[in-house]
């Protein structure tokens, strides 16, 4: 009955799909990942257009194939990972698409009550707004203002997903920073290398990708991190210092750990290298934490965090 309700209140009629309709639906989906393949690589990249960099999203497609793609990179962006929309799921990215009220991605954050009204879309038996729907334009209003690095993910851009995002934001604080970089200023950034350089590079050559970008920007997006309040008298002890953090740092937020060490004048990576200085290792820490013991990098708890945080690597040498 939850289903069957939702489903009314997005305008999509109560029915099972047919067969048939199972059948389009496979025929059109992504298809999975292969090895060394990303989520967004397999799923968000298409169409295909094979070449020695892989496969790239460099022209829309038409029709239902085009459609099928939309709705998967809507599903994406608004992932925990990329600008944690949570109202944005399967049903509703294919009720706002067939509502037609989303040409592509770039016209999400465009959506007004009013819109939804008229289509029909997120609407009570009465014809208004219902709370869903109003809850929608909350999470579209909060997202704007999201951490550059969870633009970056949402956009899609080969190669850059939750765990690289971090490094390229850090180097490049703004959409505009990163799209007026040359492949040899990207290239020279620890962690991005020039595979991803050759990728943002792509990425922003193509036309309707910068109308995405022009759109997002008009809706009041920001695309950008603010300066970080050094000034605001914060002492910078991780001035210099790479810093990883891996698992849940009781305290800390998904993203509050990452500002932590920014405010303090260190930079917050997303993958350990031979250059991390210190690895933060909470609860449910995974590969990262391997990696790090495999290369020797030292391990701090979340008091060891605390520590570093307030005095700087001195406070966590060893004795």
């Amino acid at each position: 009955m939850a289903v069957i309700k939702a489903e009314c209140e997005l305008g999509i009629p109560p029915v099972v799909r047919s067969k048939a309709q199972f059948q389009r639906h496979a025929l059109h989906r992504p298809p999975a990942p292969q090895q060394g393949e990303t989520f967004e690589e397999a799923h968000l990249l298409a169409p295909a257009v094979e070449g020695k960099a892989g496969f790239l999203r460099e022209e829309p497609l038409d029709g239902a194939v085009a459609v099928a793609q939309l709705r998967e990179r809507l599903f994406h962006l608004a992932s925990r990972a990329a600008l944690d929309i949570e109202v944005l799921g399967w049903q509703s990215a294919d009720a706002l698409l067939s509502a037609g009220l989303l040409a592509d991605e770039g016209d999400l954050f465009s959506l007004t009550a009013e819109k939804l009204v008229a289509a029909g879309v997120f609407t009570t038996k009465g014809g208004t707004l219902s709370a869903n729907g109003r809850k929608l334009l909350d999470n579209l209003e909060q997202a704007k203002t999201r951490p550059f690095a969870k633009f970056l993910v949402a956009l899609s851009i080969r190669h850059i997903g939750k765990g690289v995002a971090p490094d390229v934001a850090a180097a490049f604080n703004s959409i505009d920073a990163l799209a007026a970089a040359s492949e040899a200023e990207l290239s020279a950034v620890p962690g991005i290398g020039p595979t991803l350089a050759a990728a943002i590079k792509e990425w922003f050559a193509v036309d309707w990708h910068q109308e995405i970008v022009a759109k997002w920007r008009a809706a009041g997006c920001r695309l950008a991190d603010a300066p970080e309040p050094a000034a605001a008298g914060l002492e910078q002890t991780l001035a210099g210092l790479t810093i990883v953090v891996t698992g849940s740092v009781p305290g800390y937020s998904r993203d509050g750990a990452g500002e932590a060490i920014v405010a303090r004048g260190g930079k917050s990576a997303g993958s350990v290298s031979s250059r991390t200085d210190f690895v933060v290792a909470g609860q449910g820490a995974g590969s990262k934490l391997d990696k790090a013991v495999a290369l020797g990098v030292p391990i701090l708890d979340a008091a060891g965090f605390e520590a570093l945080l307030t005095g700087g690597p001195s406070a966590v040498a060893p004795n």
